[in-house]
């Protein structure tokens, strides 16, 4: 009985050490969630992109598309011998199907991550956080009863007609717009959306 007793407690405990893997690269979000599933989407870190992008900044390029590609080839050359010990691990468990090398954020997407795959991530130098991947819901908008999205007839977005600029343009001292020219400075921008480019 003692010999079964023991053996009990052994298996108990090989059990539960997978079950929730316990580690400061680990998030705890992420240890809570393993306690009630068998995996998790999730994003290994590797400490950023260094001062990889401080370094691009320091040189001077002809135009922005030298910028842009001197960039990127920048981050994939700093994350890829960063990332290439954990892609090795996850390629070599089949159960995983989606994995994914984040080079810009110098991170790697672990789709249905078990705990023991978890627990070895954490054990690589090179890995300095995993964490849980977040869903954010994006917040819906706001429609105001009798103002429904439609078309004006006139291509505007909805929100023209939700402050009335139809009234504006109706009086005769009423501006329509016509020959005003609006600009605006931010980083989003593309010139060549087919709502900018005219």
């Amino acid at each position: 009985m003692t010999k079964f007793a023991a053996l009990f407690v052994v298996v108990f405990l090989a059990q539960n050490s997978w079950a929730a893997p316990s580690s400061a690269k680990i998030s705890p979000a992420l240890q809570a969630s393993l306690t009630k599933a068998a995996s998790a989407e999730i994003l290994v870190s590797f400490g950023g992109t260094g001062n990889t992008l401080a370094q691009v900044s320091s040189f001077s390029f002809p135009n922005i598309a030298a910028r842009r590609e001197a960039i990127s080839e920048a981050l994939k050359a700093h994350a890829t011998p960063k990332q290439q010990r954990v892609l090795n691990l996850l390629t070599k468990q089949r159960s995983l199907k989606n994995v994914v090398s984040l080079w810009i954020s110098n991170q790697v997407f672990v789709k249905e991550a078990t705990a023991e795959v978890i627990s070895a991530l954490a054990e690589l130098d090179e890995v300095t956080y995993i964490q849980q991947n977040e869903y954010i819901p994006l917040e819906q908008s706001e429609v105001l009863p009798g103002k429904a999205p439609k078309d004006s007839g006139i291509l505007a977005e909805w929100g023209v007609e939700n402050i009335n600029a139809h009234h504006v343009w109706q009086h005769a001292n009423g501006n329509s717009g016509e020959g005003v020219i609006i600009a605006t400075i931010d980083t989003g921008v593309r010139g060549t959306h087919e709502t900018l480019r005219n």
